[in-house]
């Protein structure tokens, strides 16, 4: 879902609660969130310009011992707080996303790593593995309406045939592991594809195209 909505020129951001923010619940936080996202959704929505978004609520871990895709601050630790990936939209985007929220803590933005999609999944999801999730089954992130959905390819070559990207591809990575269906092993490559270059360039007044999506190649 990452890859096949967000691109270089998007943002994984950390918003954070001072303690006269703070909630008291993860179902406020989540509140709160929502209306940040109306409130971004409806400056947006003026210049003509979408939200979408991927986001997930922590509060559990600790900064101690945390290697993850970005270290942890002091308003995280065993804090609520939020990790946020969104798309970008022009030059002025930090200053807006910093003004519009009010939970008095401190916003720390990132330029979206590609080469990381994966990683960036594990960091996002690391307290459900290491707590658990609150009712079993629940899934520990939320994303907005507007997401496309990602399309895996699957085509079946011959043993003899020598595995390669394609042209443009990037991020080329063998693997072995079970097929879809469990029944046999199965031999591939993932690799990330774009159509065409991502846009790096930005204007007020255009909109930004959307990432390519993640493709596989079994």
């Amino acid at each position: 879902m990452i890859a096949a909505n967000f691109a270089a020129s998007d943002w994984v951001i950390t918003y954070t609660y001072d303690n006269a923010h703070l909630p008291s619940c993860r179902e406020e936080a989540s509140k709160e969130l929502q209306k940040y996202f109306r409130r971004l959704r409806t400056a947006r929505r003026r210049r003509g310009d979408d939200l979408l978004y991927i986001y997930n609520i922590e509060g559990y871990h600790g900064s101690e011992g945390q290697d993850g895709y970005i270290s942890a601050g002091p308003l995280e630790d065993r804090r609520i707080h939020h990790h946020v990936i969104l798309n970008g939209c022009g030059p002025g985007d930090l200053d807006e996303l910093r003004s519009l929220w009010r939970g008095g803590g401190y916003v720390r933005a990132e330029r979206l790593d590609i080469h990381y999609y994966r990683e960036l999944a594990k960091y996002m999801t690391k307290e459900a593995r290491e707590f658990g999730t609150p009712r079993p089954g629940e899934r520990t992130w939320r994303a907005s309406r507007n997401l496309q959905k990602y399309e895996v390819e699957y085509e079946e070559l011959r043993s003899s045939v020598t595995l390669a990207p394609p042209p443009g591809a990037m991020d080329y990575q063998s693997f072995a592991e079970q097929n879809p269906y469990g029944y046999a092993q199965c031999i591939g490559a993932r690799y990330l594809l774009y159509e065409e270059p991502p846009a790096r360039s930005y204007t007020y007044a255009g909109r930004r195209s959307p990432a390519r999506p993640l493709h596989f190649q079994p």
